[in-house]
Protein backbone atom coordinates (compact mmCIF):
# COMPACT_ATOMS: atom_id res chain seq x y z
CA UNK A 1 0.00 0.00 0.00
CA UNK A 2 1.31 3.21 -0.77
CA UNK A 3 0.41 6.79 0.61
CA UNK A 4 -2.08 7.66 3.42
CA UNK A 5 -5.63 8.30 2.69
CA UNK A 6 -5.45 11.53 5.29
CA UNK A 7 -2.81 14.11 5.33
CA UNK A 8 -3.09 14.43 9.27
CA UNK A 9 -3.13 11.90 11.46
CA UNK A 10 -3.79 12.14 15.73
CA UNK A 11 -2.66 10.10 18.45
CA UNK A 12 -3.82 6.21 18.28
CA UNK A 13 -5.59 6.90 15.22
CA UNK A 14 -5.19 3.87 12.66
CA UNK A 15 -3.41 5.07 9.11
CA UNK A 16 -5.27 4.31 5.86
CA UNK A 17 -3.52 3.22 2.74
CA UNK A 18 -6.03 3.71 -0.26
CA UNK A 19 -4.15 3.24 -3.32
CA UNK A 20 -3.51 -0.44 -2.54
CA UNK A 21 -0.49 -1.69 -5.11
CA UNK A 22 -1.11 -5.80 -4.80
CA UNK A 23 -3.22 -7.70 -2.34
CA UNK A 24 -2.79 -11.26 -2.27
CA UNK A 25 -5.22 -13.19 0.13
CA UNK A 26 -7.65 -9.75 0.64
CA UNK A 27 -5.60 -9.44 3.76
CA UNK A 28 -5.78 -5.46 3.75
CA UNK A 29 -8.77 -3.51 4.01
CA UNK A 30 -8.04 -0.05 2.80
CA UNK A 31 -11.37 1.37 4.18
CA UNK A 32 -10.26 0.76 7.80
CA UNK A 33 -6.46 0.30 7.58
CA UNK A 34 -6.61 -3.18 9.08
CA UNK A 35 -4.64 -6.20 7.69
CA UNK A 36 -6.24 -9.43 8.86
CA UNK A 37 -4.41 -12.44 8.53
CA UNK A 38 -6.06 -15.02 5.59
CA UNK A 39 -3.77 -17.95 7.31
CA UNK A 40 -2.04 -18.66 10.46
CA UNK A 41 1.84 -17.59 9.55
CA UNK A 42 4.89 -16.02 9.82
CA UNK A 43 4.64 -12.64 8.68
CA UNK A 44 7.16 -9.71 7.83
CA UNK A 45 5.39 -5.93 8.30
CA UNK A 46 7.12 -2.56 7.09
CA UNK A 47 6.20 0.62 7.21
CA UNK A 48 8.02 3.98 5.77
CA UNK A 49 6.54 7.63 6.70
CA UNK A 50 7.66 10.66 5.56
CA UNK A 51 6.97 14.28 7.22
CA UNK A 52 7.71 17.62 6.22
CA UNK A 53 9.86 19.45 7.20
CA UNK A 54 9.98 20.86 11.66
CA UNK A 55 7.50 17.88 11.98
CA UNK A 56 7.59 15.38 14.21
CA UNK A 57 6.05 11.43 14.13
CA UNK A 58 5.68 8.61 15.90
CA UNK A 59 4.33 5.26 14.15
CA UNK A 60 3.74 1.92 15.49
CA UNK A 61 3.13 -1.63 14.03
CA UNK A 62 0.85 -3.33 16.22
CA UNK A 63 -1.06 -6.83 16.33
CA UNK A 64 -4.38 -6.89 18.08
CA UNK A 65 -3.55 -3.83 19.81
CA UNK A 66 0.11 -4.55 21.32
CA UNK A 67 3.15 -2.98 19.84
CA UNK A 68 5.49 -4.93 18.22
CA UNK A 69 7.86 -1.69 16.70
CA UNK A 70 7.96 1.71 16.88
CA UNK A 71 9.25 4.48 14.70
CA UNK A 72 10.03 8.32 14.77
CA UNK A 73 11.38 11.39 13.88
CA UNK A 74 11.33 13.96 15.96
CA UNK A 75 11.16 17.80 14.56
CA UNK A 76 13.31 17.34 11.24
CA UNK A 77 15.16 19.98 9.78
CA UNK A 78 13.91 18.92 6.35
CA UNK A 79 11.58 16.71 5.00
CA UNK A 80 12.54 13.16 6.43
CA UNK A 81 11.07 9.36 6.64
CA UNK A 82 11.07 6.85 9.23
CA UNK A 83 11.02 3.00 8.87
CA UNK A 84 9.96 0.36 11.07
CA UNK A 85 9.62 -3.52 10.32
CA UNK A 86 8.24 -6.35 12.06
CA UNK A 87 8.28 -10.18 12.26
CA UNK A 88 5.82 -12.34 14.12
CA UNK A 89 3.74 -15.35 13.81
CA UNK A 90 -0.07 -14.74 13.31
CA UNK A 91 -3.19 -17.19 13.62
CA UNK A 92 -5.70 -16.88 11.02
CA UNK A 93 -7.65 -13.42 12.37
CA UNK A 94 -4.99 -11.58 14.01
CA UNK A 95 -5.18 -7.67 13.04
CA UNK A 96 -2.27 -5.88 12.20
CA UNK A 97 -2.31 -1.90 11.99
CA UNK A 98 0.13 1.04 11.67
CA UNK A 99 -0.60 3.39 14.36
CA UNK A 100 0.27 7.54 14.00
CA UNK A 101 1.15 7.62 18.02
CA UNK A 102 1.00 11.97 18.39
CA UNK A 103 -0.98 14.37 17.30
CA UNK A 104 -1.03 16.61 13.89
CA UNK A 105 1.21 14.42 11.99
CA UNK A 106 1.64 15.94 8.53
CA UNK A 107 2.62 13.72 5.74
CA UNK A 108 4.62 14.33 3.33
CA UNK A 109 3.05 13.64 -0.04
CA UNK A 110 3.83 14.08 -3.99
CA UNK A 111 2.22 12.86 -6.44
CA UNK A 112 4.28 10.61 -8.87
CA UNK A 113 6.69 9.83 -5.86
CA UNK A 114 6.31 7.12 -3.32
CA UNK A 115 6.89 8.23 0.10
CA UNK A 116 4.62 6.41 2.23
CA UNK A 117 3.84 2.75 2.10
CA UNK A 118 2.42 -0.19 4.72
CA UNK A 119 3.32 -3.83 3.64
CA UNK A 120 2.80 -7.10 4.99
CA UNK A 121 4.31 -10.38 3.38
CA UNK A 122 3.44 -14.45 4.56
CA UNK A 123 6.85 -15.52 4.80
CA UNK A 124 5.81 -19.25 5.01
CA UNK A 125 2.57 -20.64 6.41
CA UNK A 126 2.34 -22.33 10.00
CA UNK A 127 0.03 -25.31 11.17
Amino acid sequence: MEDPTENAYTKGSTMKFSNVLLNEGDGYDSTTGLFTAPVAGLYLFTAQLCVEKGQSVYIQITKNGTELQRSRVYQSGSNQCCNAEAVDVLSNGDIISLLANNNGVKIQKDKGIIFNTFCGFLLRETE
